[in-house]
């Protein structure tokens, strides 16, 4: 929202409108004076998004409780989008050819953020956030609010490093924090309210550089604008002759923002290598409504895996190579557990337990990067046990990030407990069996003597 009355009287006149429409909203609305020290008028759909904002935040949307989903291919139709209009479809669209697939329908989507360690796209409606995995079920998750419990009503989603951000069109105008476990949003970066009209907002996935397509023609222009972690804005490009108001913006891994409008039309490609436009795709829209969104999914969707090797052998300080072996009873063994990062994301923390030493440790932080392993001699564990009967145990390893995933692995190994030549219990001859015949034969003898003696 910027700054001063205006402002506020111009919401106001606009609610009127459409409550008298009976909850129509009436896309002819006439510009009001906007006196905020930038165009000096505010178009008639930014005011009626800025009305639906301040409606959605004082009176949030009923959570529903099921959707449709379909069946995806991420890799082919990486383009999410969607509009706010519950009847529309949020689609998938293959960026060569512009052909779209339904991904689900039946919620607003005002805007949307795909974290790729999850599989999963976040939007929201309003003040109501969601999440989709790619492919599966819509789940409400609950109301956005700032830490005092006031509901935040958000049209613009990016995510980042495990962090969801969001944009708002009216007080208090920021890129905000939302953590996406708690709902709870934080302002981030708090730009000037009257320099930009952030609709559509997009993060980087290589780098969180955070992008907005800016409605406000002055000071930076209308356009794609960079907001910079101070607060200052870098002009990326204007929009597209013809488009003053684009609320939907997804920022690619292979150099390009889509740039998202809320009418059928086109989708506009900028070439971040090219300073460029290039060839537009086709909109699946079929009538105009109030706010979109867009978000890309990488067709390279990253895929955390690790294994686990787990040996033992009677050498302190050494990881063994060998996971089965054979010891006289009472002999101490020592275990090392191998786990390696087989998928393509990084882990930061790790569990380990055995099912029958019980927890190793807990939450251990210990970077594990794609292709790489680590044992717990190498972390400085010795892993000690002393067997007096044959064991199988089996370990299991979580490796996981704060923010998700979480992935396991197991392994087991075997220790054969073979008795002592002294031992009764389980007795069994040793290789040559001399040890054996010679302490059966010498039980046999004293039993004869004793015996003897009764008599």
């Amino acid at each position: 929202m910027k700054p001063g009355i205006w402002r506020q009287l111009r919401l106001f006149v606009v609610a009127l409108i459409l409550l008298s429409a009976n909850g129509a909203f009436i896309e002819a609305t006439p510009p009001l004076l906007a006196q905020d020290g930038s165009t000096g008028f505010e178009t008639a759909e930014t005011n009626l998004e800025q009305a639906r904002a301040q409606a959605a935040e004082e009176n949030p949307t009923v959570l529903p409780a099921v959707s449709r989903e379909f069946t995806l291919h991420a890799t082919q139709y990486p383009l999410f989008i969607g509009v706010d209009d519950t009847t529309v479809p949020a689609y998938q669209i293959d960026v060569t050819n512009s052909v779209a697939i339904t991904a689900f329908v039946g919620f607003q989507v005002w805007g949307a953020a795909y974290d790729a360690v999850n599989d999963k796209v976040y939007f929201n409606g309003g003040s109501t956030l969601y999440e989709w995995p790619v492919g599966g079920a819509v789940t409400p998750l609950g109301t956005i609010t700032d830490v005092t419990g006031t509901q935040q009503s958000m049209v613009g989603l990016a995510f980042y490093d495990g962090m969801l951000y969001a944009t708002k069109n009216i007080a208090n105008e920021a890129i905000w924090a939302v953590d996406p476990g708690t709902l709870i949003a934080t302002v981030h970066i708090d730009y000037v309210d009257a320099d930009l009209d952030c609709g559509g907002f997009s993060a980087d996935p290589d780098t969180g550089t955070f992008y907005c397509t800016n409605d406000d023609t002055m000071p930076h222009g209308a356009g794609l604008v960079i907001i910079n972690p101070d607060a200052s804005v870098t002009p990326v490009a204007a929009y597209p002759a013809g488009q003053t108001d684009i609320d939907g913006l997804a920022v690619s891994d292979d150099g390009f923002a889509y740039l998202v409008i809320d009418e059928p039309g086109s989708i506009y490609v900028w070439d971040f290598v090219a300073g460029a436009y290039a060839t537009p795709l086709n909109n699946p829209w079929a009538t105009a409504e109030v706010f979109s969104a867009g978000a890309w999914i990488p067709t390279g969707v990253q895929t955390p895996t690790v294994t686990l090797t787990k040996t033992v052998g009677t050498t302190p300080g050494v990881c063994a190579t060998t996971n089965d072996i054979t010891v006289i009873e009472g002999t101490e063994v020592y275990y090392c557990y191998e786990v390696t990062n087989t998928g393509d994301v990084t882990l930061n923390l790790h569990d380990l337990v055995d099912d029958q030493l019980g927890p190793i440790f807990t939450g251990l932080n210990y970077a594990l990067t794609p292709g790489s392993s680590i044992d717990t001699v190498a972390a400085g564990l010795s892993i000690p046990a002393i067997i007096s009967v044959t064991t199988v145990n089996t370990a299991t390893w979580t490796a996981y990030n704060a923010a998700g995933p979480s992935v396991t692995a197991t392994d087991s190994a075997r220790v054969i407990v073979e008795p002592s030549a002294v031992s009764v219990t389980g007795m069994r001859a040793n290789t040559s069996g001399v040890w054996s015949i010679a302490l059966l034969s010498a039980f046999a003898l004293g039993g004869f003597v004793w015996r003897r003696r009764q008599r």
